[in-house]
């Protein structure tokens, strides 16, 4: 796109800095760009909890939705403040949960002991789970033994090299993130302003196609995994209708918390669920809900 005015040279994750210090590391130009996962930012940007939403967006075009109707923009802002640029945050496909018991109804999901983290453990801890973070080499055995009864991760395509389909023989759906944007790509501000105009449309152009080509990507990547799951004896288990309509009210109480982290969050929830509700997908309204919101 540029006839080879920028040269952009890859590195594995960890190679350079470690994976968790990649927006630091743009910011103080240790590195000009990066990719990470956004939920590594939370700390510094409470914001990124609203990346990971359950019973949230359920397709990608909901997801660009939110994107173009000011959650991008809120994003950026808060990405802005710690001297990076943010360019995108890719499109990532549903997790959903893999168990070695079946999940019938929402009430199977009282005693489980899950593996998982965020705004997921808050759900599931909503719907009876216990919760326990384990890094994810660790999960296999943690499956093999007991030690967890289920985990998450992402879509199949991310999961299936972990073999967890050796053991967890079920996949719950509906999924607890139906669809979600995590992965960001950052360029640091002052980089990105020396660069002509011209070159910062094409970075930003390049950048936006990339939200949609590693959605499709992973698409085509779920499908061969999944049948590779299926013939190894997994089972996807769709619940009815009542247990996704208690789930989608248990969500509410985690779409609270999530507002309340700060400022942005708040907004950020109400861009989210503006577009939920008009999809049809629940009745929440932020500003009808008691919500303390930190500052």
């Amino acid at each position: 796109m540029s006839d080879g005015r920028i040269d952009i040279q890859l590195y594995p994750a960890g190679s350079l800095v470690p994976s968790k210090e990649i927006v630091r590391s743009v910011a103080k130009r240790i590195v000009e760009m990066g990719a990470s996962a956004a939920s590594y930012n939370s700390g510094l940007m409470p914001v990124v909890y609203t990346t990971l939403v359950p019973m949230g967006p359920r397709s990608a075009e909901d997801c660009a939705l939110t994107w173009f109707r000011g959650w991008g923009d809120i994003l950026r802002k808060a990405y802005d403040r710690h001297g990076t640029k943010l360019l995108t945050m890719n499109i990532m496909t549903d997790i959903p949960l893999y168990s070695t018991k079946p999940i019938k109804t929402v009430e199977d999901f009282k005693g489980l002991k899950i593996r998982t983290h965020g705004s997921t453990a808050l759900f599931v801890e909503q719907l009876g789970a216990s919760t326990v973070y384990i890094p994810g080499e660790e999960v296999y055995i943690a499956l093999s033994t007991g030690t967890i009864d289920a985990a998450t991760w992402g879509g199949f395509a991310a999961t299936f090299p972990k073999k967890w389909y050796e053991i967890a023989k079920y996949i719950t759906y509906p999924a607890l993130v139906p669809m979600f944007q995590q992965n960001d790509i950052v360029i640091n501000k002052e980089t990105f302003n020396r660069l002509p105009v011209d070159l910062q449309a094409i970075v930003q152009t390049a950048s936006d196609l990339l939200m949609w080509d590693a959605r499709m990507v992973e698409a085509l990547g779920n499908d061969d995994a999944l049948a590779k799951m299926k013939a190894a004896g997994n089972e996807i288990i769709t619940l009815p209708p009542e247990s996704v309509a208690r789930m989608t009210e248990a969500a509410k109480i985690v779409w609270d918390d999530l507002a309340s982290r700060s400022p942005a969050s708040y907004q950020a929830m109400k861009v989210i669920t503006d577009v939920l509700r008009g999809k049809g997908y629940t009745d929440y309204v932020v500003e009808k809900r008691s919500i303390k919101v930190k500052k």
